[in-house]
């Protein structure tokens, strides 16, 4: 699976699909969203610098550089609160910093609050499904910037990720093969048992 293919499946549909439950089955799932969507636009920094996608210690420069380079205007001011509070909270603990408020369109419209304004608690209030569909738009910028070469790296063009078969390819390069009764051999013939 090529990175577009990732994103089209996994940060776009994927994420999609956990913002769509409530509207379906009346249960909520945005905090959820919220979580993963972090996660999608730090791999869309990660899409737009010539590092490895794996590379530790690139974390906030990546997802400041997504939403500077892929996000609307609006968000640019709140680059760094997105990612000191929102990110690294909801990522490290599950819970975001106090000054962030998360909300979904249902409740927002109830209590008045808007996306991306700072509330009277002076919290930077974040709207589920705008947030999400500000982050689906930045997807397509991303995908429209690798089909019109602005960005070229080879591991843009990397297999990511595979369902079960002859091999997997990960974000490192290491390839291994499905071996039988719960264990992992890696190509350099390590095994290693799941446990």
């Amino acid at each position: 699976m090529k990175v577009t293919e990732f994103i089209d499946e996994y940060l776009v549909g994927q994420i999609g699909r956990i913002q769509d439950i409530g509207k379906r089955s009346g249960k909520d799932c945005h905090y959820l969203s919220f979580t993963l969507i972090c996660c999608g636009i730090e791999f869309l920094g990660a899409c737009l610098d010539s590092d490895p996608f794996d590379k530790p210690v690139r974390y906030g420069k990546r997802f400041k550089q997504a939403i500077k380079e892929l996000f609307p205007v609006e968000y640019h001011k709140h680059d760094e609160t997105l990612y000191k509070c929102l990110r690294c909270g909801i990522v490290h603990v599950a819970l975001p910093k106090s000054n962030i408020g998360l909300t979904q369109k249902k409740e927002s419209n109830k209590y008045g609050t808007k996306h991306l304004e700072v509330d009277h608690s002076g919290r930077l209030i974040l709207v589920s499904e705008t947030f999400y569909n500000d982050f689906k738009e930045a997807c397509e910028g991303i995908k429209r910037k690798i089909k019109d070469g602005e960005i070229v790296d080879p591991k843009l063009q990397t297999e990511l990720l595979s369902l079960p078969g002859n091999k997997f390819i990960d974000i490192s390069g290491l390839v291994t093969t499905p071996a039988v009764s719960g264990s992992c051999q890696v190509s350099n013939s390590t095994t290693t048992n799941e446990s």
